[in-house]
């Protein structure tokens, strides 16, 4: 029997920006993966980012104590080899870590067995959060058994990445190659979706994908969205002088040691508003006269603010939807 390889890969994009990982894990060392629901909320915190992504893998080679052996143990592991894995890990989560707002987070497991016969077993497992529909999906890619090992190509790799996430954007992904391998009596590959809590707030809705009260939900959600942005005005001017703003969606940024959101008025876009007259307020009410829409975020349109600014326009009040780069450019 020959040495199976097993690999990690990391993907990640943020509007056009885009970084990609992989390591081959030494001493055939399979990596599990192990992507928690949290994350989609402990990712907008940049320097939380690196740890996750580390913790997401877990080959668990310490048996002794069953800690995790997880991603930046296996490049330390590897340092003394070659130093240049850290300098690209380093660099990947420094990339990573500058992004905005995330749309994407992918990770990938792979093997390439080798045995005797000169065969090769080609399969990946891969955990994608869509952080535009707050989704986690895991896709189970079961490949061919081979007679060379140069017959069939690597089963993961940056391509692959790519193709998954544009599937995911499309929302074709329940349709995306699974492969035909089915080793033994075992399943061959499958896509299941999950859904998870949105990046500000936790989902409250129990229901299952796929129930007919998801996909009630979804189409409310999609219809107040749709609603949302068909009234979203650009202007040329602002009068910012005791107006009132409320902001949806706001990355949050690292202030004095503090991270502050839309509701904060240490936030520095809402800083800049409010050092220009006008006034930041938590919540939409009659009184309200902008609501900003951070057409960058997840999901953008969608949540209680939104749904508050609709009800008070349906009432008459005259509150005007404008987005994040409408505001940023009126600002300078």
């Amino acid at each position: 029997m020959g040495m199976t390889v097993y690999s990690a890969h990391i993907y990640v994009t943020s509007g056009k920006e885009k970084a990609y990982f992989e390591l081959a894990f030494e001493n055939e060392a399979e990596p599990e993966l192990v992507v928690k629901d949290s994350l989609i909320q402990e990712f907008i915190a940049p320097e939380s980012r690196r740890k996750l992504i580390s913790d997401a893998f877990d080959s668990n080679l310490l048996w002794e104590d069953d800690e995790p052996h997880t991603l930046i143990d296996e490049i330390s592991d590897q340092e003394w080899d070659d130093d240049s894995v850290s300098e690209e890990f380093d660099s990947f989560c420094e990339n990573v870590q500058g992004m905005e707002s995330i749309d994407y987070v992918l990770f990938a497991v792979d093997s390439d067995q080798k045995n005797w016969r000169n065969y090769s077993t080609y399969w990946y497992d891969a955990k994608a959060v869509d952080f535009r529909r707050n989704k986690l999906v895991t896709i189970e890619w079961r490949g061919k058994t081979v007679a060379t090992i140069d017959s069939y190509p690597d089963p993961f790799n940056e391509k692959v990445a790519k193709k998954i996430v544009k599937a995911m954007e499309e929302n074709t992904i329940a349709q995306i190659d699974t492969g035909d391998f089915k080793p033994g009596s075992s399943l061959g590959g499958k896509v299941t979706e999950k859904e998870l809590g949105t990046a500000n707030q936790p989902n409250k809705n129990s229901a299952e994908v796929g129930s007919p009260q998801a996909g009630t939900q979804d189409s409310e959600e999609a219809a107040q969205i749709e609603r949302i942005y068909s009234l979203v005005k650009t202007v040329d001017e602002i009068d910012f002088t005791n107006k009132a703003f409320v902001f949806d969606r706001l990355d949050y940024e690292l202030v004095d040691g503090e991270y502050c959101g839309p509701d904060s008025p240490n936030n520095p876009i809402v800083k800049r508003v409010i050092d220009r007259g006008g006034l930041m307020r938590k919540a939409v009410s009659g009184k309200t006269d902008y609501l900003v829409l951070n057409n960058y975020a997840a999901m953008s349109g969608m949540g209680k603010k939104c749904k508050d600014a609709l009800a008070q326009i349906d009432k008459g009040k005259n509150i005007m939807i404008i987005t994040l780069d409408n505001l940023m450019h009126i600002l300078g």
